[in-house]
């Protein structure tokens, strides 16, 4: 089992899934990515100025706190069934934290902000009329891929700062607010 070779049906994280008391168990541990993640920094003093060293290493640390998030959120539907208050107060706290640090990440990069997916999306567009309908498919492309009250929501969720920060974030919140007695 590798992170490139995911066989049990979790192919991207909860958190870009709308959030539920429901999980998928990864065969991928937020260790082993974490072990990777260590040796890639320790190369910094050599490559740190290498772009593609630099798009690694925030891709790497993204993938680390996905997977982080992920174990996070098993514990949390595992605290709720338990009727553990506490618990589940706290791993929503703690599951918040997460994405507002991936959001700061993914930040640091231009190849991982929603912004600039958006403005590529607007660049093709020849009138006024254009610019909003390409500027709407780009956002409903990632959101709900189609008109409203389709299957495929989050069909094609990004982790990309603006998307993590002001939409996954927000859902979150939301949630939290329901489940917390």
């Amino acid at each position: 089992s590798t992170v490139y070779n995911r066989s049990s049906g979790l192919t991207n994280s909860r958190l870009v899934k709308r959030p539920s008391l429901f999980y998928l168990v990864s065969e991928v541990k937020s260790s082993d990515v974490g072990t990777a993640l260590h040796y890639l920094l320790e190369a910094a003093s050599a490559f740190g100025d290498v772009p593609s060293y630099r798009y690694d290493v925030v891709d790497l640390t993204r993938q680390y706190l996905s997977d982080v998030f992920d174990e996070k959120q098993k514990e949390l539907v595992d605290a709720y069934n338990s009727a553990d208050k506490e618990e589940v107060k706290l791993l929503n706290s703690y599951l918040q934290k997460i994405l507002v640090d991936m959001d700061q990440l993914l930040e640091s990069n231009e190849y991982f902000l929603l912004g600039k997916w958006i403005q590529d999306a607007e660049r093709w567009a020849e009138s006024k009329e254009e610019t909003v309908l390409y500027r709407f498919n780009a956002i409903n492309q990632l959101t709900q891929w189609g008109p409203a009250h389709t299957v495929l929501n989050d069909y094609a969720g990004k982790q990309w700062s603006g998307m993590v920060g002001d939409y996954y974030l927000k859902r979150w919140e939301l949630f939290a607010d329901r489940i917390e007695w």
